[in-house]
């Protein structure tokens, strides 16, 4: 349940456009507590790569004087991004393994959403630094852009982007995945890539006329708290464009020296077609960890000693424990849609009712006797039941009468998916 986030744009109001990204960073904790990193380009031609990650929940690393020198960063290309730690996930407590994963002259920053079924064999095929499975995904885009893809009317430079992204769909089937991919392409010119599969989220907030910059987050409630939270942002905000991002489609922004924000003709869209080629990709030998260009200049960093500054000297030695929770004030988990792979994840619970205080459990809030369980409940209950045994009856027979679509059976299977997470989520309400 990781949040990523992030922007594109050069900003025509640095202050609030600092304030609305400290607060969006800030908020992304509502999707993990395990971790926070960004990664961003200093716009101009002398312009600094930023990179810096820690084992940090976003709301503290937003207190920290670092943040404070990010602000004033004059940042023209952002990601952030909260970690909330998978079941094969690396320990948050070696930096390496947070997010975002950059390739080796820092150029590329890459976040990612989700976890990856196809793990296992990836790592027979490509090498990683870490031990999260998002850097695959680098990996795969990296050498990916060797090969030679030609589309009509886009440039050689952007076909090698896409041919990357292709080949991460070759390798990708039932892992879950929603990602953004920001590149420092020349000195004053900038790339977004911006995809996702069915099985997580992904949202684009066009601030272009209000700020001179496109927005994209995860999901669209940490948006909305963030809004709800800060009504001069929210007033900033009015009239933004709240688009999802299409499922098998791929969006590229980009802005350079003459348009510092994104125009018309840079902003293009690329439909993924998944079909069989008839190659075997597991008979591909094995790739290691792309070097940087010998004859390209060293990126200038910042921070400039940023290495120094990953690793919590306090926190090396202790033992990692995925299951703790040190924020007392947050509740239990509750897995929901696109959700339920991932543990040690928190969200603020909120209920209408009042019955539900954090971790206090029930109070006498719904009733003198303080027990809420009525008669629309059994009924819920009940109604979940039996439209259950229904589907089951209805697609036994249609299979039967072999009269039931592969593509429906498909959809179906994920509409269930979602349910069963939803079902997990609530059952995680009441185990406790």
């Amino acid at each position: 349940m990781c949040g990523i986030a992030g922007f594109i744009g050069r900003p025509k109001n640095p202050r609030l456009s600092a304030e609305l990204t400290s607060k969006l960073f800030e908020t992304l904790e509502m999707r993990g507590t395990d971790a926070s990193g960004v990664w961003g380009t200093q716009n101009g031609n002398q312009g600094k790569i930023l990179y810096y990650k820690n084992a940090k929940a976003t709301s503290l690393t937003v207190q920290e004087k670092i943040w404070k020198d990010i602000n004033a960063f004059k940042t023209d290309l952002m990601l952030l991004h909260a970690r909330a730690v998978s079941k094969s996930g690396g320990s948050p407590y070696q930096n390496g393994n947070n997010h975002p994963f950059v390739s080796a002259d820092k150029r590329i920053g890459m976040v990612h959403n989700g976890s990856l079924d196809e793990s296992s064999w990836l790592s027979k095929k490509y090498q990683i630094d870490s031990k999260t499975d998002s850097e695959y995904l680098l990996r795969i885009f990296e050498h990916g852009m060797d090969h030679k893809l030609k589309i009509n009317g886009v440039d050689s430079e952007l076909c090698k982007r896409i041919s990357g992204i292709s080949d991460i769909w070759s390798h990708i089937s039932s892992g879950a995945m929603a990602v953004a991919i920001g590149e420092k392409t020349g000195e004053h010119s900038r790339t977004l890539l911006l995809f996702r599969n069915d099985l997580r989220p992904l949202w684009v907030v066009d601030l272009r006329k209000q700020l001179g910059q496109i927005f994209f987050v995860s999901y669209p409630d940490v948006w909305y708290k963030v809004m709800d939270s800060n009504p001069k942002l929210e007033q900033l905000c009015l009239g933004g464009l709240l688009a999802e991002v299409p499922s098998k489609q791929i969006w590229v922004m980009r802005i350079d020296k003459d348009h510092p924000v994104v125009t018309s003709n840079n902003l293009m869209k690329f439909d993924v077609k998944v079909h069989s080629t008839g190659t075997d990709i597991s008979k591909h030998p094995y790739l290691f960890v792309k070097k940087a260009v010998d004859n390209k200049p060293a990126e200038k960093l910042f921070p400039e000693k940023f290495e120094a500054l990953f690793v919590d000297p306090t926190r090396s030695t202790l033992q990692y424990n995925p299951q703790s929770d040190y924020r007392n004030e947050l509740a239990h988990r509750i897995s929901k849609r696109y959700e339920s792979d991932y543990y040690n994840a928190y969200q603020e619970l909120e209920s209408e009712s009042g019955c539900y205080k954090g971790n206090q459990g029930l109070d006498r809030g719904c009733g003198e006797s303080g027990n809420c369980v009525t008669e629309e409940y059994d009924e819920l209950c009940n109604e979940i039941v039996s439209l259950t045994k229904n589907i089951q009856a209805s697609v036994s027979n249609m299979s039967q009468e072999y009269s039931i679509h592969s593509g429906d059976y498909q959809v179906l299977l994920e509409s269930l998916r979602q349910i069963k997470a939803d079902l997990d989520g609530t059952f995680n309400l009441v185990d406790h």
